[in-house]
């Protein structure tokens, strides 16, 4: 029988290879994967008409939103400034691909994980902040994953 009990998970934490060590997730989003699909032609019908069914095409993912709860680590940022320096030096991709995952725990104990596989930043903002509030700060890291594999 499938295992058809509803998870909820208390806390979420990201990780990125040797970059980016569980960083506490406040949010994630647009995790996904989609398959665009073609339209070729099958073969011929009655009259000489054309038949066209569509097919599959390849996969690829979607890129990949996650908030970070405020954190004294800098390894998000410094990940996402090796890999897309400012200026006029150009973007280094060359040993900057990661393997992440995304683990989220209930009581404790991991009951849901995604392998994020090939991955990089190519997007980092930092939440609004006001003096005297007492907003959490984040900072939001935009990934491009090869692959996304769920594991648990």
């Amino acid at each position: 029988m499938p295992d058809t009990k509803l998870i909820t998970c208390s806390d979420f934490y990201f990780s990125a290879g040797s970059k980016v060590k569980d960083l506490p997730v406040q949010e994630f989003s647009n995790m996904g994967m989609e398959a665009a699909t073609t339209d070729q032609v099958a073969g011929t019908g009655k009259d000489g008409v054309k038949v066209r069914q569509s097919k599959p095409g390849p996969v690829k993912s979607t890129n990949i939103t996650i908030v970070l709860s405020g954190t004294a680590s800098k390894s998000a940022y410094e990940w996402f400034s090796k890999v897309n320096p400012f200026g006029k030096e150009a973007p280094k991709y060359d040993n900057q691909l990661e393997d992440g995952k995304i683990t989220g725990y209930f009581d404790g104990k991991p009951v849901m994980e995604w392998q994020i596989k090939q991955c990089f930043p190519c997007k980092y903002t930092v939440s609004s902040m006001k003096a005297g509030g007492a907003e959490i700060v984040t900072e939001t890291l935009e990934l491009v994953a090869q692959e996304i594999k769920r594991e648990k």
